[in-house]
C-alpha cells in the first residue's frame, strides 16, 4: 500500500501565507506613505468591519509593533540584502553626514552611490544608520570608530572594500581631515 502526500498546499497554509502577505504589503503602505503606525492599532478591526467574509481580514493582526518589526526585519533587510549584492558587483560611493537626535545620540547616515545597470541611472541608496559613539562613551568619536564601524557592516554582507571608489561627507576633522579620519583610513585600506 502506497501513500502519496497531499500536492497542493491545505485551505489553512494558503490563508496563513495570504495573511503574511498582505501584512507585508500593509507595513510596507505605511512606510511607503509615511503613515504613523499607530494608524495600525485600528487598522485590522477596520478591515475585519468592512470585510467580515474575507478569511484573510479575520485572521489579520498587525498592530503598530508588528508594522515597526515588519518594516525593520523583513523589507529593511531584503532591500539591504538585494543593495549588498549590487554592491558587491559594482564600484560606489559612501556619503555620509552626522546627525544628533533628541535623545543627544549622535548618528552617522550612510548612503550609498553606484551606477544602476538595470535603471542604466546613477542611484544614491540608504545603507545604514551607524552611531558615532558608543552611547555610554561619547569620546569614542574618533575616526577609527566610526571607520570600523562602516567597515564592519560591508564586511557582514561580504562587499569587498575594493569596489569603493569615493567618499564624502561634511568637513567635520574626523570624517575628512587630512590625518586619522575616516577618509584617510579609507585611503590607506
Amino acid at each position: 500500500m502506497t501513500f502519496f502526500a497531499e500536492t497542493t498546499p491545505s485551505l489553512e497554509k494558503k490563508t496563513h501565507k495570504s495573511v503574511q502577505q498582505a501584512e507585508i504589503k500593509l507595513a510596507g503602505y505605511f512606510a511607503e506613505h509615511n503613515i504613523p503606525f499607530l494608524a495600525s492599532d485600528h487598522l485590522t478591526d477596520l478591515l475585519k468591519e468592512i470585510f467580515p467574509d474575507s478569511d484573510i481580514a479575520k485572521v489579520m493582526s498587525i498592530k503598530r509593533t508588528k508594522t515597526t518589526a515588519i518594516i525593520k526585519n523583513v523589507i529593511g533587510a531584503t532591500q539591504k540584502n538585494e543593495l549588498a549584492n549590487i554592491l558587491r558587483n559594482v564600484h560606489f560611493s559612501i556619503l555620509t553626514d552626522e546627525s544628533t537626535d533628541i535623545g543627544t545620540i549622535k548618528t552617522s547616515c550612510v548612503v550609498v552611490r553606484y551606477h544602476d545597470k538595470s535603471s542604466k541611472r546613477i542611484e544614491s541608496t540608504f545603507w545604514e544608520l551607524h552611531n558615532v559613539f558608543d552611547t555610554n562613551n561619547p569620546s569614542s568619536a574618533t575616526a577609527e570608530h566610526v571607520y570600523n564601524g562602516l567597515i564592519k557592516t560591508l564586511g557582514d554582507f561580504n562587499i569587498p572594500l575594493s569596489n569603493i571608489i569615493g567618499f564624502g561627507s561634511d568637513g567635520y576633522n574626523v570624517m575628512m581631515g587630512e590625518n586619522n579620519s575616516v577618509a584617510s583610513l579609507l585611503r590607506v585600506s
